[in-house]
């Protein structure tokens, strides 16, 4: 693989993308060996550590665990959100973002876990700690670097619309990645709320208002309308539009639970692997140095678009000489694919069975019965897999009545 990957996941949205997505590194490259020469580096940025800690059951492949190591992880809420709004006199780069700091707080008010599906939080949190975002970017670079020894960048962020984290983030962590690479290619995916919530408790009255207001942001930054705060810098508006690539990022994949055939999956369980299936081909599989891939490279990054890129402000007064402002970009994708695997695991199951068999040839020459295929004798002698027990651990059961 000659091409650098860094997968940004922004909150849990992005944060269960990043785990499906190493766990399958885990399934396809077993070896530690293996896996240390993909010149793929992870970075996975949230307000809460739900998703960290060692030897975790929901990371484990095959025996191995695929944990987040610390440096794959920023915690960014080391700060509490009204430390900043009240000492925004010392946050410079911060101010624009802060505006009126009375109205701010009350919008904010008190912060739970994580960002509390605000937006504002998530935004303030990520801009405080967005140098040591741009520094783990950097280290993601070099290790990637390490392997490759080339300088190609590609950037996958990856977050959801509907939470205070991802949504409140998205738009400065875009901007950074943009500021401190500008020739990179910048990939985002985002998830939009879904049309039937799979948990009455989800809407805390802002999840739908977040994926709206989000969308809208994201909208503006690729048509050039939106002008960031340069967070790690004085907190002047950052103009990085680039009409080379019809915006601020190279693509933008906008993705939800439904498609258009009515298919509903698990936005908890199932959605993540989708996800991360599709990005996982465009790191692996779809090599552009295979010949007929170069259009489906293409698709990814939205490009051969020029005619159909934007759509113009038509209700703009016409003046002789003056450009139509754009309303909005149309480079904008999805997708609906679905991997297809051989079924390991249902192989695995019939490995164990039959060597559970195996195991009971011994007791089958005493005339018993197996419970596991049945076959046996005539001594009243039968055994099986005990409840909860491990695969292959056989119980003997004795029928005194027929002995």
């Amino acid at each position: 693989m000659a091409e650098n990957h860094i997968i940004v996941g922004l909150g849990g949205t992005g944060g269960k993308v990043l785990r499906t997505f190493k766990m399958r590194m885990f399934e396809e490259f077993p070896s530690f060996d293996e896996r240390q020469k993909q010149s793929v580096a992870l970075l996975y940025v949230d307000t809460t550590r739900e998703m960290m800690g060692i030897g975790r059951d929901d990371f484990n492949v095959m025996g191995q665990d695929a944990s987040f190591t610390q440096n794959e992880f920023l915690f960014i809420k080391s700060s509490a959100v009204t430390d900043i709004i009240d000492n925004v006199e010392n946050y410079p780069q911060l101010k624009g973002i802060v505006g009126n700091a009375a109205a701010t707080r009350n919008a904010i008010g008190n912060l739970g876990e994580a960002a509390g599906q605000k937006r504002r939080a998530g935004r303030l949190l990520f801009a405080k700690n967005a140098t040591e975002y741009v520094n783990a970017l950097r280290d993601a670079f070099a290790r990637c670097n390490q392997v490759s020894h080339n300088n190609s960048k590609i950037v996958h962020i990856i977050a959801g619309l509907c939470g205070g984290t991802g949504s409140g983030s998205i738009i400065d962590a875009i901007a950074q990645t943009r500021k401190l690479w500008p020739d990179a290619k910048i990939l985002v995916y985002v998830m939009i709320p879904e049309r039937d919530l799979p948990k009455s408790d989800m809407d805390k009255g802002r999840y739908y208002q977040n994926g709206y207001a989000a969308l809208r942001e994201l909208n503006a930054l690729q048509t050039g309308q939106f002008k960031p705060h340069d967070v790690t810098g004085n907190g002047e508006p950052l103009d990085l539009f680039n009409p080379a690539i019809k915006g601020v990022a190279n693509g933008i994949t906008v993705y939800s639970n439904d498609n258009e055939n009515g298919i509903t999956v698990n936005s908890f369980e199932d959605l993540p692997k989708i996800v991360s299936d599709y990005i996982y081909a465009r790191v692996f599989i779809i090599d552009p140095t295979t010949p007929g891939v170069a259009d489906i490279i293409r698709a990814y990054n939205s490009e051969n678009m020029d005619d159909f890129a934007y759509e113009f402000d038509e209700a703009y007064p016409v003046e002789d000489g003056v450009e139509m402002p754009i309303k909005r970009t149309k480079l904008v994708s999805s997708f609906g694919l679905k991997r297809v695997v051989y079924p390991e695991f249902r192989i695995l199951k019939h490995i164990v069975y039959r060597r559970g068999c195996a195991r009971t040839d011994p007791l089958r020459k005493l005339g018993g019965e197996c419970r596991l295929c049945g076959r046996g004798g005539e001594q009243g002698l039968s055994w099986h897999l005990p409840q909860g027990g491990e695969p292959g651990t056989l119980e003997a059961e004795t029928r005194v009545s027929e002995l």
